[in-house]
């Protein structure tokens, strides 16, 4: 075969970049709809280096045609182009939350994302509400998807000026490209290497996590770099065939091996995120040349149609499938219906509302006036509307919600608090002693059950509970976790003082221990981080064992409460069609048994060990009562055994008490007082 050389397509229309969107929102959709494509996330890397190229383009271009740039002209069509879409999307998305979605924080999220997704700063308020993007509570957000939207907008804001500046102000012995390609370079390194950094998790911290983490738009800057020089090096250059033969292959190659290799498992952003950008650059070479297998396939007329809709299916695909799943969880089907729907409404929103918007350019003032007006105002004012009316639940009254449940339980105020025995003990007056209850949230939520077991023993119950801070002997970073550490001596040195007839231990020890959770992380003696699940439940060991043998030297047996099950669901899910259809009583989800039992078997084993090497340690399983042989359900004899995702309310708790019960008197804990 004869190479030749072909001349780059330098229009500001390339069929085979708008087929590539294509195949990034199709991933992202696949993602999200769970089917088997577990890197279908980095789709949305994809688009960010699209968009970084063409964005150069059409700064290079009005630079070179008319020796400046219009930032009035720019923005307006930003404007023009993405706002007047996504606020339709906020808008139908905040009216069917009203209906679908639970008053009991789901909405609230739901409104505050989408009035910071009409101000371009849904990423900061996903990050402060929703946390995690694979969490539970963030998929639960219908409107997450806004959180990327918000950071091309912020790249937006600040590239034009970047841009324009660089071309205008260089040195004499430069030229305005050099200049550019030398900047955008920079700062394309010190994003990469901030990126790395957050990777390596060497800033953990709030602050660490709030500029360097999956949100922020810091670390990713440079995937946008990346695609603005890549439009500089191939301005006008002629690419080989042969080369872009290569580089489109290549690049189709390191796209599909990053759909197929990088999972939510990993960190991300990090260096695996230089698979899919390095895949979309060199496609984009690829498609230089006209011709080449990988540009006609990305070229054809299903690729384009779809590439030119891409923003109104990433808009709308996501909402979709959220609301799919707060009515029918876990169902593909319904899932993939909602696919299918998203479809339709993100052809009909580009028919209607994008492409004719986008084409129509308002002559006067007043024109510009009503556009944003109509853009802005319905979005805000129906978030504001959800807020309130979620705030004050609708005015209505619901079952069994969590602020009644809290109420019930004993212990409500004695968790986040300092130690106060005093305050925050419970059940009769007996002369057997007391029984001490510590531990992080699970401590407070665990005790009526242990009142209601160890009252007929002539016991008292002191409970003392920290959100986030496990009892157990040090295992948390000294530098970020001093309050807790200082609040175990503080226990153990009570424990020392009155020498109670037992301790129970009640921690999320399956969180500490999966570091995949992104719970808080573990410290060895040497105060290492445990970077993994096995390093983790070493630690747990080690810590668990040490408070076990220190106990131990005060006689005092210790009761050790295994994991609960993690519900699989979003908090309390009912919304107003659960009050209107089934008064109030929504479907009850539960925790798969198999995934159950798989998540907590390191820590079971360690405790195990604990156990075995400790004759004062014996382990209460709540398994036998939570779970069945399949499942692990909300709700039990009809009543609701969770306050949330991961806690037991009074009536879970209670349920439990014939397991403490047990445990005392396998303790032969009044003999030994």
């Amino acid at each position: 075969m004869v190479l030749t050389s072909a001349r780059p397509v330098i229009t500001s229309r390339r069929p085979d970049i708008q087929g590539l969107r294509a195949v990034a929102v199709l991933s992202v959709i696949a993602f999200h709809a769970r089917l088997k494509l577990p890197g279908g996330f980095v789709g949305v890397d994809v688009f960010f280096v699209i968009s970084g190229f063409v964005i150069a383009g059409v700064l290079a271009r009005e630079l070179a045609t008319s020796s400046r740039v219009s930032y009035r002209r720019f923005y307006s069509r930003r404007f023009k182009r993405l706002t007047p879409a996504l606020a339709l999307t906020v808008t139908v998305t905040l009216l069917l939350s009203v209906v679908l979605e639970s008053p009991f924080g789901v909405q609230q999220v739901t409104a505050e994302t989408g009035l910071g997704a009409m101000l371009s700063v849904a990423n900061v308020v996903i990050a402060l509400v929703s946390g995690r993007y694979f969490a539970p509570a963030a998929e639960a957000n219908p409107l997450l998807n806004t959180w990327s939207l918000s950071v091309e907008e912020q790249f937006y804001l600040i590239f034009p000026i970047l841009f324009v500046l660089a071309w205008r102000h260089h040195p004499r012995a430069w030229s305005a490209k050099q200049m550019l390609t030398w900047v955008l370079t920079l700062a394309g390194l010190i994003s990469f290497a901030l990126c790395i950094v957050g990777w390596s998790g060497a800033l953990s911290s709030s602050v660490g996590n709030a500029v360097l983490g999956f949100y922020s738009p810091v670390p990713r800057a440079w995937e946008f770099t990346a695609g603005a020089l890549l439009f500089l090096f191939t301005e006008r250059r002629r690419v080989r065939t042969g080369l872009a033969v290569g580089c489109g292959w290549a690049g189709l190659v390191l796209l599909i091996v990053s759909f197929s290799s990088i999972s939510d498992a990993r960190t991300y952003p990090g260096p695996w995120t230089l698979l899919p950008v390095a895949a979309t650059c060199l496609l984009i070479i690829g498609g230089s040349a006209t011709g080449t297998v990988v540009s006609r396939v990305l070229s054809t007329g299903p690729m384009v149609y779809l590439g030119d809709r891409s923003y109104s299916l990433y808009l709308w695909h996501w909402p979709m499938i959220v609301f799919a799943e707060a009515l029918f969880p876990g169902e593909l089907s319904a899932r993939l219906v909602a696919v299918a729907v998203s479809f339709i409404v993100a052809l009909a929103a580009y028919r209607y509302v994008e492409d004719p918007i986008r084409r129509h350019t308002p002559t006067r003032a007043g024109g510009w006036a009503r556009l944003v007006t109509a853009a802005f105002i319905p979005p805000v004012l129906v978030a504001g509307v959800l807020w309130q009316g979620a705030n004050h639940l609708w005015w209505s009254s619901w079952p069994n919600n969590r602020d009644q449940q809290l109420a019930l339980q004993v212990a409500r105020d004695c968790v986040d608090v300092p130690f106060s025995p005093d305050e925050c003990t419970f059940g009769a007056v007996g002369n057997s002693g007391i029984v001490l209850v510590a531990g992080d949230s699970q401590a407070y939520a665990a005790v009526d059950g242990i009142i209601a077991a160890a009252e007929p023993m002539g016991l008292q119950v002191v409970v003392t509970s920290q959100s986030g801070c496990p009892f157990i002997s040090g295992g948390v970073d000294p530098a970020t976790s001093a309050s807790c550490l200082e609040w175990q001596q503080e226990v153990i040195n009570y424990v020392a003082r009155t020498r109670p007839a037992a301790v129970v231990i009640a921690n999320r020890s399956a969180g500490y221990v999966n570091r995949e959770w992104s719970w808080v992380p573990l410290v060895d003696g040497q105060g290492k981080s445990a970077s993994s699940s096995d390093d983790a439940a070493t630690v747990w060991q080690a810590s668990l064992s040490n408070l076990a043998s220190t106990l131990a030297e005060s006689d005092t047996p210790v009761l050790v409460l295994s994991p609960i099950p993690d519900l699989d669901d979003r908090g309390d899910s009912r919304s107003l069609m659960d009050l209107w259809m089934r008064g109030g009583v929504a479907a009850t989800p539960k925790a798969s048994r198999a995934d159950y039992e798989e998540t907590r078997a390191l820590v079971v084993a360690a405790e195990r060990r604990v156990a075995a090497d400790n004759p004062n340690v014996l382990l209460v399983d709540p398994a036998p009562i939570l779970c069945g042989v399949d499942a692990c359900p909300r709700v039990l004899d009809n009543k609701p055994v969770y306050l949330d995702w991961g806690h037991l309310n009074r009536d879970g708790s209670l349920a439990l008490a014939p397991l403490w019960q047990r445990a005392l008197k396998q303790s032969s804990l009044l003999g030994q007082r």
